[in-house]
C-alpha cells in the first residue's frame, strides 16, 4: 500500500506539463550560462543565484498541489492512517528532489558531449570564479567528487524546502501562499548575504544549499557538513510537524471540508 501511495503521490509531480517545465528550466540554465566545460556548467547550475531563480521555484512548482483537496482525504481513508498518507508525500518529494538533481546531471553531461567540450578537469571559468578555493580544499581537486557533493547538497536542500512548503500549506490551507512564502524566504537569504547580517544565511533555509557558497572565502570556508546537517534537521522537524498537523485535524472527504 505504501509503494502504491508513493506512486500516486508522484503522479501530479510529473505530469506532461511539469516535465516540460523541467526541460525549460534546464534550457534556462544552459542559455544563461553558456558553459561547455561540465564542471563550469555544474558550478553555474548549483550557484546560489541559479538555485534561487531557477531550481528552487522549479522544484516547488513540481511539488505544488492542494494537500487539503478532498481526493487527498479519500487517499488517506484508503491508506487507513493520516500518518501513512503524509509519509507518502514526504517520500515522493524526496524522489522528485533526486530526479531534479539527475536532470541537472543529465544537462551537464549532454551539453559537453554535444559540444565536444567534455573534460575530466576543471574549466577556466571555475578557477576564475572560485580562485584558490579549489586548491584550498582537497576534495575539490577531484571534480567528480565535488560534483557529487554539490548535487547531493542541492537535492537534500530542496527536499527539506519542499516539506517545509507542504507543512505551511497544511497549516494555512493555501498551497500558493506556502509556495510564495518559501520563495520569499529564499530571496531574503540572498539579500542579506551582502549585509552585516550575512551570518543569518547559515541559519535560514535557502542558498546555503549551494556548495560553492561554502568556499567563496577560502581563508574562512564553511564546512558543507553543516548545511547537510541543517537540511536533515529541517527535513526531520518538518516531517514531525506534518505528522502532528494531519493527525490533529479531522479528515473530511466532502468538497470544501476540513482535511
Amino acid at each position: 500500500m505504501m509503494g502504491r501511495g508513493i506512486r500516486i503521490a508522484l503522479a501530479p509531480h510529473w505530469r506532461r506539463s511539469r516535465v516540460l517545465l523541467v526541460a525549460i528550466g534546464m534550457v534556462l540554465i544552459w542559455t544563461m550560462g553558456r558553459y561547455t566545460n561540465p564542471w563550469d556548467l555544474l558550478a553555474y547550475a548549483t550557484d546560489d543565484h541559479e538555485l534561487l531563480l531557477i531550481v528552487f521555484p522549479l522544484y516547488l512548482l513540481l511539488l505544488y498541489h492542494n494537500v487539503r483537496h478532498p481526493i487527498e482525504a479519500l487517499l488517506t481513508v484508503r491508506m487507513g492512517q493520516a500518518r501513512t498518507w503524509w509519509m507518502t508525500q514526504v517520500v515522493a518529494a524526496g524522489v522528485t528532489a533526486v530526479l531534479v538533481a539527475l536532470s541537472v546531471t543529465t544537462l551537464v553531461i549532454i551539453v559537453p558531449l554535444v559540444t565536444h567540450a567534455w573534460s575530466w578537469h576543471w574549466g577556466p571559468n571555475m578557477h576564475f570564479r572560485m580562485g584558490s578555493a579549489i586548491l584550498a580544499t582537497p576534495t575539490w581537486r577531484i571534480p567528480w567528487r565535488w560534483g557529487l557533493e554539490s548535487l547531493s547538497l542541492m537535492a537534500a536542500g530542496i527536499w527539506s524546502l519542499g516539506i517545509l512548503m507542504y507543512v505551511l500549506a497544511l497549516w494555512w490551507r493555501s498551497p500558493w501562499l506556502a509556495w510564495i512564502v518559501v520563495i520569499l524566504l529564499n530571496y531574503l537569504t540572498l539579500v542579506i548575504k551582502a549585509t552585516p547580517a550575512q551570518f543569518l544565511v547559515w541559519i535560514m533555509p535557502g542558498i546555503q544549499f549551494s556548495l560553492a557558497l561554502h568556499w567563496m572565502n577560502p581563508q574562512h570556508p564553511i564546512a558543507p557538513a553543516l548545511s547537510f546537517g541543517y537540511a536533515l534537521a529541517l527535513l526531520v522537524a518538518m516531517t514531525g510537524v506534518g505528522v502532528v498537523i494531519v493527525e490533529a485535524s479531522p479528515w473530511d472527504a466532502s468538497h470544501g471540508g476540513v482535511l
